[in-house]
């Protein structure tokens, strides 16, 4: 009679080694074909014990940065290359995994088209288990070859590690120990966490953006050592390596220059600095949120501002120094396509400062920045922006004008973004540029 251990090994194995088809099913009830394909199973699994081959096929390449998770194209390739990678490294155990499941399924016709006595029958089908269970070992046996050739490297092991503990785990259940030199789930589980640990810190000090800022694989290899039970002084790497590194500074620096006849001039240069927070939303793309000083507002410091009319000569300016805007919108990322845009809304005097000149003994407020930032970055679709379609409390003043940035974000350096727009329009404003850099801060 077929054991019950043999009955629930057999699914196992069926469905962890035989879910992708190398033989079809059949219903042939060629007894002489039956009996060639059960001895030629019994013959490989006589051998089944021998030395393994020391030739390692590849294991594919496992992608850790932001964007996989939505790239399908590399999804399917990874599934694709990991088919062949079973096929290909665990081939001939594979085949005859399934030859003898093929003989099992045949000898349930035999009972009603041959005269093999039922004894006989459940003999051979215990015997194709047993073969089964051999040939499984084997299969143990060369991954576990493999993971000592690949177990340091965190995108080639992660396939081998989860072959093995589904392959182990499935044993356990039927109360079967792995082959020796079988490596146990917490050797494997750790050696997959400390690696990709490992990799993610090379990428911190290589600046790959892409790596770096996938925050989820780095909480999920923190969580799975968890869950199994790996300790604080087991991880070669502390969480806290990776804290703050979605920090972005940014800095804007920009002047314009008006003239007219009489030596009549108009200069402003000012310059604002922000940190940001650049961090992959649901559909793998980043978003940047501004934190630092101000979450609410851009600040630009005023660092020069200069009036001279005609007639009445050179101005002393006596109103605010402090200007700001709303956040800029940056859509900005290091492997999405064409994320390479990057809006900053014009800025405007603090909502209680006044920009005012002194006029012979008088105080005159002049819209000075309006008038001379629109002359060289106008922008009439300004107001239909985000910030100001939201701006249900009247936060930002409105101007129109506003800068309009077109780069790639660099990948491997300290700054990843460094632009300069240029809105000169005419031989009366001799100066109009708007710079933005965006550098990395740990």
């Amino acid at each position: 009679m077929v054991k019950p251990w043999h009955k629930t090994l057999f699914s196992l194995i069926s469905f962890l080694l035989v879910n992708i088809t190398l033989f079809p099913q059949t219903n042939n009830t060629n007894l002489t074909k039956l009996l060639d394909l059960y001895n030629e199973v019994k013959a490989f699994a006589s051998t089944a014990d021998g030395p393994i081959p020391t030739r390692v096929v590849a294991p594919p390449v496992m992608h850790f940065d932001y964007c996989y998770p939505c790239d399908k194209a590399r999804q399917a390739e990874y599934s694709r290359d990991s088919a062949i990678f079973v096929n290909t490294y665990l081939h001939p155990e594979r085949e005859y995994i399934n030859k003898a499941n093929q003989v099992i399924s045949e000898l349930k016709v035999q009972v009603a088209f041959t005269d093999l006595a039922p004894e006989k029958i459940e003999e051979m089908k215990t015997e194709m288990f047993q073969a089964m269970i051999k040939i499984s070992e084997r299969s143990l046996r060369k991954l576990a070859y493999a993971w000592e050739t690949y177990k340091d490297d965190a995108r080639r092991n992660i396939l081998i590690a989860d072959l093995l503990l589904n392959i182990i785990r499935s044993l356990a259940v039927i109360s079967l120990e792995p082959p020796e030199g079988t490596p146990g789930i917490h050797e494997i589980v750790s050696q997959v966490v400390n690696s990709g640990l490992r990799y993610i810190e090379q990428a911190k000090e290589k600046r790959d953006y892409p790596v770096l800022l996938n925050y989820k694989r780095i909480l999920g290899l923190y969580k799975v050592a968890e869950l199994v039970g790996i300790s604080l002084n087991e991880l070669e790497i502390s969480i806290f390596k990776f804290v703050g590194v979605n920090r972005f500074k940014i800095s804007v620096e920009t002047a314009s220059r008006s003239t007219g006849s009489g030596g009549a001039f108009q200069n402003a240069q000012l310059s604002a600095e922000g940190v940001f927070l650049a961090t992959p939303d649901s559909n793998c793309q980043l978003q940047w949120k501004l934190i630092e000083p101000d979450s609410l507002r851009l600040h630009y410091k005023l660092e020069a501002i200069e009036m001279k009319i005609n007639p009445g000569g050179q101005l002393a300016y006596t109103g605010t120094e402090s200007y700001y805007s709303p956040p800029p919108e940056l859509k900005l990322g290091f492997c999405e396509q064409n994320r390479d845009t990057a809006h900053f809304y014009g800025f405007a005097p603090h909502k209680e400062g006044k920009e005012n000149w002194k006029v012979k003994d008088r105080i005159v407020e002049i819209p000075f920045m309006v008038i001379l930032y629109t002359m060289g970055f106008n922008d009439p679709q300004q107001y239909g922006r985000e910030a100001y379609r939201k701006d249900t409390t009247n936060r930002y003043a409105k101007v129109q004008y506003g800068f309009l940035l077109k780069h790639k974000l660099v990948n491997g350096l300290k700054v990843v973004f460094d632009k300069h727009i240029d809105g000169r329009t005419h031989a009366m404003l001799p100066t109009a540029w708007f710079r933005v850099r965006i550098e990395h801060e740990k």
